[in-house]
């Protein structure tokens, strides 16, 4: 924790050009701060300026969100009477928009210093978390998320990713190349077969590739009503009612996968069905780049998937309720 303190100091003198003091709290179990919030952080004192802060450094930097964030500094404020400050080595800029959003002080040694309080608000970059490529494509992120729903890491040859997928076997091969390339997977051959091991587990992979993810939502159509004997997956807000204690949706949203979609519309019946807006009784329509159900047995899309659908929500009740979604589904 002593280099991200020094960074600290550093980072003060050279965008603000002056020294603060950052020492160690030594008596925060002295506070009216709960035991497992305290177990959760390093703490320190700041004096800045004229006034006194209390720092705040999770010892997990992952796997706290945004919404818990909040909630936890709100108590370290009113147990210690004292303005709290985020301190982390690093935040992606899906993070970071939210704990603007929540209005959260915090600084990123040598990337930027958001103290809304004292009108501070200097950034230099962010750099990018984890994988460098800039999106997977479609069929390796369904495998990522088959292999996140499902804790199951292997090891996969072509053939058993070509059952599971439905993918082609020189689509699975070039799945495995990406894979590799960002460090999530090993591939070793055997004779003539590509034998891919993931070497991470499913919290790890999510944290380390959610940024990189896309929304799989091509596009949105609205239907009079689900086309006679296809079973469709509820997705949208529609699934994330059924997840979460949101409300549900006067309009159901579906999800179908865009090569199952084209086969569908060979029939001319189906064309007949597609309205060209949305009333207060017909459906909506997703058209998604991966299938939907990929071996995940259950009438709505994965969590995962869907939290990636919804992400750019502007409405902060949909935000909380991913949020809360997918904390309670990486904590087991």
């Amino acid at each position: 924790m002593a280099n991200i303190i020094e960074k600290c100091k550093k980072y003060f003198a050279d965008v603000l050009g002056i020294k603060v003091s950052i020492s160690k709290y030594k008596e925060i179990n002295k506070l009216d701060i709960p035991y497992v919030i305290i177990d959760n952080y390093e703490f320190y004192n700041l004096q800045l300026f004229e006034n006194k802060y209390i720092i705040i450094h999770p010892k997990d930097e992952i796997n706290i969100t945004p919404a818990t964030l909040y909630k936890q500094i709100q108590i370290v404020k009113q147990g210690s009477n004292q303005e709290a400050i985020l301190l982390k080595s690093a935040i992606n800029s899906f993070n970071r928009k939210r704990l603007i959003g929540y209005r959260i002080p915090f600084i990123v040694p040598g990337t930027q210093m958001y103290l809304p309080d004292l009108m501070i608000d200097m950034r230099e970059y962010f750099s990018k978390i984890g994988f460098k490529k800039e999106h997977f494509s479609p069929a390796t992120q369904s495998i990522l998320i088959y292999i996140i729903n499902n804790n199951d890491f292997g090891p996969f040859d072509v053939e058993r990713l070509n059952v599971i997928s439905g993918y082609s076997k020189a689509t699975i091969r070039r799945s495995f190349h990406e894979l590799e390339n960002s460090e999530i997977g090993e591939v070793t051959k055997k004779r003539k077969n590509k034998i891919l091991k993931i070497l991470k587990n499913s919290n790890e992979i999510w944290n380390t590739i959610k940024n990189t993810l896309k929304n799989p939502v091509i596009r949105e159509i609205c239907m009079n009503h689900v086309p006679k004997n296809i079973l469709l997956p509820e997705a949208g807000l529609s699934a994330l009612s059924l997840y979460t204690m949101i409300s549900s949706p006067k309009n159901t949203t579906y999800a179908v996968w865009k090569d199952e979609w084209n086969k569908i519309c060979k029939d001319s019946s189906i064309s007949k069905l597609i309205e060209p807006e949305q009333t207060e009784s017909n459906i909506k329509l997703q058209i998604w780049s991966y299938p939907p159900t990929l071996k995940v047995k259950r009438n709505t899309v994965d969590k995962y998937s869907l939290f990636l659908s919804l992400r750019d929500s502007e409405d902060e009740r949909i935000e909380q309720a991913l949020e809360d979604m997918l904390a309670e589904e990486l904590n087991g």
